[in-house]
């Protein structure tokens, strides 16, 4: 062979394997290019967190309601509910800066706007509802006061006339103070400023009442003080409610999809680019494409068992909480069931420990329900229990739990609940279950023997099984008592 063949030859083998070699790299890079899974593990993290964004968000909103309501006891649970925001807001942030998301993005700014906005609107709602607070507490002595020295004055001699005019004035007041806290709304303000108008001018006018100017004054002040800080309430609680968390919440997760769907276009350019690769390769050597071939099966395996294992896992997580909601409710009324009933109670003893409210737990048992059931059968003895949930959750509220413990007997758990509060709800639930006449065209007869059983703070720590047995007994006191009543035991200092 001539020295010219062999240098040809060893250039053909050295470009050959210059080709190869190159050829196998190229192929390795774009393989790698074309794999998404370490985006999508990454992207599913994310969606996580903008859910537990979403959940944070609700249970701030529901805080902010109660405060705006007048039903927060203390500003703690609203404190509480903006730190979880604060925490999910930057954990959510965080992953999408890991993502890719450029830091500058507007739906991250607009993110950490709506969140600021929000945070300073509470706080506003929580001075304002402190100040609100007092002179509400105020205005009702104060306006006593000023009335019980208007009825003295009308009985003296000459001053009746006077007294009786002012007296009215008042009155209008009252009343229109007490409209305008059961009904917040723009016409009872407009009427509780209109009657303060008309007080100042029946005082300019009876020359009289100088000598009570300053209770005049002070009732002024706390009135007006209560229409203006209601206002400046209402608009606060409107803008943290309108502060669009979720709008931002949303705009991230658009930007992160349009993302994933950029990367899994750009993985499937890469799929192109790495078959002409690999074509190429195969005319060089055959061992080239067979690897190559082998590579893209394990790359859609990879990706068809990534797709299998997602959807199998969000089924599972969703069987998974159709079955704890299922195992936590009465399958007949929807009620909560016995396996719950002592854990909710004891999560109210110790809220109502750590707050030193009252606690208050109904044992409900029907009367003639066993009647029902021979006399009409099972199946209307269940449409009774159904329409008996339902009226019993309309006498309480939402935060109570009322529970099925089985057959015709209930429980209902009322938190910052004394005993007059107990026994208002018992009678309305004597009053309503004896009120049932009719299910679908049977007539039916029935009532219902409550056992009530206060815990005060005084009675220290008791645990939630104590209660029920003693509410048990209570309810079989009112049984022999001659049914259709309630019977109350209270547990304080003297009986824990």
């Amino acid at each position: 062979m001539t020295p010219g063949l062999r240098w040809s030859g060893l250039r053909r083998g050295l470009v050959g394997m210059t080709l190869v070699a190159v050829l196998i790299v190229a192929l390795a890079m774009v393989q790698q290019r074309s794999s998404p899974e370490s985006f999508l593990a990454r992207h599913v993290q994310l969606q996580v967190k903008l859910d537990a964004l979403r959940r944070a968000d609700s249970e701030w909103t529901v805080q902010i309601l109660g405060v705006q309501a007048g039903l927060a006891g203390n500003y703690d649970p609203l404190s509480h509910a903006a730190d979880a925001m604060t925490a999910a807001q930057f954990a959510a942030a965080a992953d999408a800066l890991a993502l890719g998301v450029p830091a500058g993005t507007s739906a991250l700014a607009q993110l950490h706007a709506a969140v600021e906005i929000k945070a300073q609107a509470a706080e506003r709602m929580k001075s304002e509802r402190a100040i609100l607070a007092n002179s509400q507490r105020f205005l009702p002595t104060l306006v006593d006061q000023i009335a019980t020295e208007l009825r003295q004055r009308r009985r003296r001699a000459g001053q009746n006339d006077d007294a009786q005019a002012a007296l009215d004035a008042v009155n209008v007041v009252a009343r229109a103070m007490l409209r305008s806290v059961s009904h917040p709304e723009n016409s009872a303000q407009f009427r509780l400023d209109e009657a303060l108008v008309d007080l100042r001018q029946v005082r300019t006018r009876r020359g009289a009442l100088r000598d009570l100017a300053d209770r005049f004054e002070l009732l002024d002040v706390h009135a007006f003080a209560v229409l203006q800080h209601r206002e400046r309430l209402r608009l606060a609680s409107r803008t943290a409610l309108n502060a669009p968390v979720m709008a931002a919440v949303d705009a991230i997760e658009a930007e992160v999809d349009g993302m994933l769907r950029d990367r899994l276009a750009q993985a499937r350019r890469y799929r192109a680019h790495l078959f002409v690769l690999a074509t190429l390769l195969c005319a060089v050597s055959v061992y080239a494409v067979a690897g190559w071939w082998r590579s893209y099966r394990a790359l859609g395996a990879a990706n068809a068992g990534l797709e299998r294992q997602l959807e199998e896992t969000r089924r599972l997580m969703h069987h998974a909480a159709e079955l704890q909601d299922e195992a936590a409710r009465d399958p007949l009324t929807g009620l909560a069931n016995r396996r719950v009933v002592e854990d909710r109670l004891e999560h109210a003893l110790h809220l109502a420990e750590r707050h030193a409210t009252a606690l208050a737990v109904l044992f409900v048992d029907l009367d003639g329900f066993k009647a029902v059931n021979d006399r009409h059968g099972h199946a209307t003895g269940d449409l009774l229990l159904v329409d008996v949930a339902r009226r019993l959750r309309g006498q309480v509220r939402d935060a109570d739990t009322v529970a099925r413990l089985g057959g015709d007997e209930f429980v209902l758990i009322l938190e910052s609940t004394d005993e007059a509060g107990a026994k208002r709800v018992a009678d309305a639930i004597i009053a309503e279950l004896r009120s049932i006449d009719h299910i679908e065209s049977h007539p039916v007869a029935i009532g219902a023997s409550v056992g009530v059983v206060t815990w005060r703070p005084q009675a220290g720590a008791v645990p939630a099984a104590t209660l029920l047995r003693r509410a048990d007994a209570a309810m079989y006191e009112a049984k022999r008592a001659g049914k259709a009543r309630y019977a109350l035991a209270v547990l304080d200092d003297a009986q824990a």
